[in-house]
């Protein structure tokens, strides 16, 4: 698979896919933003865990909906694209993809 952006070969991640130049990852053939939700690294072993995930992206709630936890914020656009290029170069990384 190419990027929609730039055309280079795009690298693979297990069901997903990255672009090093325009910094865009691919589930699928459809662009996703956030993909350091589906890592399962962060929660299951955190000291493996780039400290700017856990510590400024993962802003975590002890309240509840529905058995799913609250996020306390969002991060913008700029912290995903951060967060998710720490993740793609990130050794211990172990995304774990519903559907």
């Amino acid at each position: 698979m190419n990027c929609v952006y730039c055309g280079q070969p795009i690298k693979q991640y297990g069901s997903l896919s990255y672009c090093d130049k325009c910094k865009q990852w691919y589930k699928g053939d459809k662009e996703e933003d956030g993909v350091y939700y589906y890592c399962k690294i962060k929660d299951e072993n955190p000291d493996k865990c780039d400290s700017f995930i856990q510590n400024q992206i993962i802003i975590r709630s002890t309240k509840k909906r529905n058995g799913e936890p609250l996020f306390e914020d969002s991060p913008d656009i700029d912290k995903i694209r951060i967060a998710d290029k720490i993740c793609a170069a990130c050794e211990n990384k172990n995304f774990v993809l519903n559907g």
